[in-house]
């Protein structure tokens, strides 16, 4: 429950690495989908092990399991669904839904080139897809 908390407050909070990159042109729908279907996303970009803020892993029908080290002490967990809209008014984005009263975060989602970022209006996330 405590990464779960850390987790939500990275969130709401607005923390993370912004680098600027948020701005047109944004992924499509289906490229958001294609890009993290059974991929887990890290931040910050690039980051390994204990130096990551957060690793998700955006299972195929829409479970988000945040990747711990998989031991006793800590083990992998569902933290909520993620989901992708396309088109129209709201489309071309990214819903993160947190269990136990999380909250609901929606973000575009950008190419950096060998970086990604969510672009949303508690800021922007720079993350790398393994």
């Amino acid at each position: 429950m405590k990464k779960f908390i850390a987790l939500f407050a990275l969130f709401a909070g607005g923390v993370g690495s912004a680098v600027g990159a948020c701005g047109n042109p944004y992924l499509s729908g289906s490229n958001i989908t294609t890009l993290l279907t059974g991929k887990i996303a890290r931040s910050p970009a690039n980051c390994t092990g204990s130096a990551c803020q957060w690793q998700e892993l955006h299972q195929a029908g829409g479970a988000l399991i945040e990747q711990h080290s998989n031991t006793a002490a800590d083990p992998v967990e569902t933290v909520g669904t993620w989901s992708v809209q396309t088109g129209g008014p709201g489309g071309n984005t990214i819903t993160h839904t947190y269990n136990g009263g999380g909250g609901a975060y929606t973000y575009q989602v950008k190419n950096n080139g060998s970086t990604y970022s969510f672009c949303g209006s508690n800021g922007e996330f720079t993350f790398s897809v393994h």
